[in-house]
C-alpha cells in the first residue's frame, strides 16, 4: 500500500500562507490541491520528481497544464504551478521539477 504522511509544520507553514495568497483562495483549499498533488505524486514522481517526459512536454503550457489536473486545480494552470512554486513546493532542476518534500513523507511498499 502507498501512503504521503503531511507533517503538522504544513498548517503554520509560511509557504502555505504565501500559495495560497498567490491564488486569493484559503489555506485549507491549496492544502487540499497540495495534497491531491502529492497523492498523484507517490504513483507517477519517484523521490517527488517529475521528468519532463512524464509530463508529456518540455514546454510550461503542458507541463503546467498536467500539474494543475494532477493537483485538481480548475483554473489557470500557470497561475497555480507559479503560485506553488514561489511558494517553494516545486523547484525545476535539470530534466525535472521536484516536489519539495519538506512537509510530505512518501511511503512506497
Amino acid at each position: 500500500m502507498k501512503a504521503i504522511q503531511i507533517y503538522t509544520d504544513l498548517r503554520n507553514s509560511s509557504k502555505l500562507h504565501e500559495a495560497a495568497e498567490r491564488v486569493n483562495i484559503s489555506e485549507e483549499r491549496i492544502l487540499g490541491h497540495l495534497v491531491m498533488l502529492w497523492l498523484w505524486a507517490i504513483d507517477h514522481a519517484p523521490n517527488g520528481r517529475l521528468p519532463y517526459d512524464k509530463l508529456g512536454s518540455r514546454q510550461a503550457c503542458d507541463t503546467d497544464q498536467h500539474i494543475a489536473v494532477a493537483a485538481g486545480w480548475m483554473e489557470d494552470p500557470a497561475r497555480f504551478v507559479s503560485a506553488i512554486a514561489k511558494a517553494g513546493f516545486l523547484k525545476v532542476q535539470g530534466d525535472a521539477i521536484q516536489i519539495d518534500t519538506d512537509f510530505v513523507r512518501f511511503y512506497r511498499e
